[in-house]
């Protein structure tokens, strides 16, 4: 016989791991329960030493005896009653699965007391089985510990982030319900954190008010409100974006979920976005519950739309309406935003007036030097040196200048096509290049700044500061932190970052360079490893973006730095600086060949 009927403990820690799958999942479960009992203040504490241990107290309506010892049974909930219940939920739980779940893999007590009774009750389980039952003094609403987490599911312990990784998760997860329910106090205290808590946020007025107590005041002044009939919230502005999609919460009925559907739709919102660039958004859809399915992942993530491609159009057209106001039009027809079609500005076309141009630093090199830096596009960097001197663009009888395309591409003509530079990769790699030898000589170069930069970061970038202050500090900031979440920037790293000397160092350069860093994970890597990762967040951030104009002297000084690189052909993400389009090529797509 091969088939047979699972144990019952195997059961249960099957269907623990639908639901419990970190310490996380366990602070998101206890939240939702915290919030349907209609508490007014929720506190989580953590404790990452050894197995994880965690409790979550809220001062909500409490559970009798009976009620308490229900709970604590599998597909035992007070949100449904009926099957048609399931298309009409309006509660943030209700399959009765997270209690259960939660003791199958933990050590948990339970204590609730409701409003007027004396005494509450106290439950005490272990893997699942109740050991305990006992009444006790306790504050009105109910406190679930849950202790020793994952104790006899050591595979499932095995697969867990590091602590910091575990604990930024549980800080996310109040975030969103924090956003979601600002009229509800939310703390969240560990046991390591010798300031006070991680998070304290007071009960608010609105979820404006919400926003600025998490993120801050700069945040919040670079988004717009987005008011519609069934969504309603805030969006980053058009000249707002940032490197990374961390500052995305949505929610449908109050419930936090993910939706790529629905990203897309923010994102189709905007037009065409910059590659690499990312809109913050804090957008709640209110819709008839008929209308939605929560009953489509265990843990509730995902939802599923009756009617998806309506949803998904009235969510594009709110945020396009927010973002990109119509302009008025002008005389002859068009938007007075955008110039009509073949109108350029200085410097956009080539300017056969300019004299010679080098696309090469003019020094002289030894030959080992200059075979290295041969275009891996094949033959460029041959053709294109003459008398000892590297790279002078065109034949010997005369020179052309650079010319850019868009304000995105440099061009140049070469003596057998043209070559095209990206000049946001063609300054990223320069700006690296230049921080690693500096750091290589042990040498921090600071530029004090006139007035120091003061910012109030969001928790997440509180704590991507705190996992990279150091090797941020060798890269040639001065930095103090101060009380709460606020950092005062004193000097900046001594290197021309910019063409132009008056482009100061903004909040924003700084809000960039942590995002780009939260991309790392948990830390434990070697010191030079972090700080060439770094480096690599500070030059791309750094480096001048696509829609920069630049003059042919500041295209010149550019490629002069570029190739004075060890490696002027690709960035330091790895993606490529130089295109070479010979004249077979362009030859073949107009069919002269």
């Amino acid at each position: 016989m091969k088939i047979q009927i699972l144990p019952e403990n195997v059961i249960s820690k099957i269907a623990a791991g639908e639901v419990v799958e970190r310490p996380s999942s366990v602070v998101k479960e206890l939240l939702e329960n915290a919030i349907d009992a209609g508490a007014k203040e929720i506190t989580c504490d953590v404790r990452s030493e050894g197995l994880w241990s965690l409790r979550v107290k809220d001062d909500g309506c409490g559970m009798e005896r009976e009620d308490l010892l229900l709970a604590i049974k599998r597909y035992a909930t007070s949100k449904i009653t009926r099957f048609e219940n399931l298309f009409s939920i309006e509660t943030l739980g209700f399959r009765g699965e997270a209690l259960p779940s939660i003791g199958s893999v933990s050590r948990l007590e339970i204590q609730s007391k409701t409003r007027g009774k004396v005494e509450g009750i106290s439950v005490r389980l272990e893997g699942g089985k109740i050991i305990e039952v006992q009444e006790v003094g306790c504050p009105a609403g109910t406190a679930v510990m849950v202790k020793d987490l994952f104790y006899n599911t050591p595979v499932r312990r095995k697969f867990l982030k590091s602590p910091q990784t575990e604990l930024q998760k549980i800080q996310h997860q109040i975030v969103l319900y924090a956003l979601s329910h600002p009229e509800i106090g939310f703390t969240l205290n560990h046991s390591s954190a010798s300031g006070g808590p991680l998070l304290l946020l007071p009960s608010a007025s609105n979820l404006r008010e919400r926003i600025f107590g998490l993120f801050g005041r700069d945040f919040l002044e670079k988004m717009v409100e987005v008011k519609g009939e069934e969504v309603t919230g805030f969006v980053s502005r058009s000249e707002s974006l940032r490197l990374s999609r961390s500052h995305q919460y949505l929610f449908v009925n109050n419930r936090p979920i993910q939706s790529r559907g629905l990203s897309h739709a923010i994102y189709s919102g905007y037009g065409n976005l910059e590659k690499g660039r990312h809109p913050a958004c804090l957008l709640f859809l209110q819709i008839n519950p008929s209308r939605v399915d929560v009953n489509v992942h265990p843990t509730k993530r995902e939802v599923r739309f009756q009617d998806e491609k309506n949803i998904h159009d009235l969510l594009r057209r709110t945020v396009r309406n927010a973002v990109q106001p119509r302009e008025p039009m002008g005389s002859e027809g068009w938007s007075t935003r955008h110039k009509p079609l073949g109108s350029y500005e200085e410097g956009s076309l080539p300017l056969l007036r300019e004299g010679p141009r080098e696309i090469y630093p003019s020094q002289k090199r030894e030959d080992s030097q200059s075979a290295s830096l041969a275009d891996p596009v094949r033959g460029w960097g041959e053709e294109n040196r003459a008398g000892g001197r590297v790279g002078r663009v065109g034949s010997a009888g005369g020179s052309f200048p650079f010319w850019q395309l868009h304000r995105v591409y440099i061009f140049a003509q070469t003596q057998s096509g043209m070559i095209i530079v990206d000049q946001h990769n063609a300054h990223e790699r320069v700006i690296f290049d230049e921080i690693m030898k500096i750091g290589e000589r042990k040498e921090r170069g600071s530029q004090k700044l006139l007035f120091p930069l003061v910012m109030d970061l969001t928790p997440k970038e509180w704590e991507v500061l705190e996992e990279h202050f150091d090797p941020i500090q060798e890269l040639g900031f001065e930095m103090k932190r101060l009380s709460g979440r606020t950092l005062v920037i004193e000097g900046v790293p001594m290197i021309s970052t910019n063409f132009r000397s008056h482009t100061p160092f903004g909040q924003e350069r700084m809000r960039d360079l942590l995002d780009e860093l939260s991309a790392l994970g948990g830390s434990g890597k070697p010191r030079l490893r972090n700080f060439e990762a770094v480096v690599k967040g500070f030059a791309c951030k750094s480096a001048i973006k696509k829609g920069e104009s630049l003059s042919v002297d500041e295209m010149n000084a550019l490629m002069d730095r570029l190739f004075a690189t060890e490696n002027p052909y690709l960035c330091p993400h790895g993606r490529p600086i130089i295109i070479r389009m010979p004249m077979e090529e362009l030859d073949r797509r107009f069919g002269r060949t």
